[in-house]
């Protein structure tokens, strides 16, 4: 990953965090944590598309837990995403919906000095995910335009 991209990834990461309202880093045993439903668990995971089985590969890069209470999620309109969810025990403890990272909707100003729209996909994009409360285990699932929602991977805590 270039020196450039780590340190936007870096920064956007801690911009995150102090909108979350998050107070100091959580220190307590594992037992006491597992109640505690003020704790924020910081993921920064990776996907890339592996060119052997033609499918997207979701991976854990790092993983942060603080305490806080995360605002609410806003709605978008997307036809790719990611559905994600954290699950304590056989019980789901936060659900996430993000747009897909590697499918990107960018607009610009073209050569005539007129807004423009393009589509395009990427083969790999580190991207952020906060978890309300402590989970076992994070499962996720891609949804793409015209194509049946498949699970791409089952993160274990």
């Amino acid at each position: 990953m270039n020196p450039i991209r780590s340190l936007i990834l870096i920064i956007v990461a801690q911009l995150l965090l102090l909108s979350c309202s998050t107070s100091k880093q959580s220190t307590g045993s594992s037992e006491s944590n597992k109640s505690d439903p003020n704790l924020i668990t910081f993921l920064v995971l990776n996907i890339h598309r592996d060119s052997l089985n033609a499918t997207h590969v979701v991976e854990l890069i790092s993983k942060t837990e603080s305490t806080g209470i995360l605002k609410k999620q806003q709605a978008f309109t997307t036809e790719n995403y990611l559905t994600m969810y954290a699950y304590s025990g056989k019980y789901i403890v936060d659900s996430i919906i993000l747009e897909h990272p590697l499918y990107k909707h960018l607009e610009y100003v073209d050569e005539h000095s007129k807004f423009a729209v393009m589509d395009t996909v990427i083969n790999t994009e580190d991207f952020f995910v906060r978890v309300q409360g402590r989970f076992d285990e994070l499962s996720i699932f891609e949804t793409l335009k015209n194509e049946p929602t498949k699970r791409l991977n089952t993160i274990k805590n």
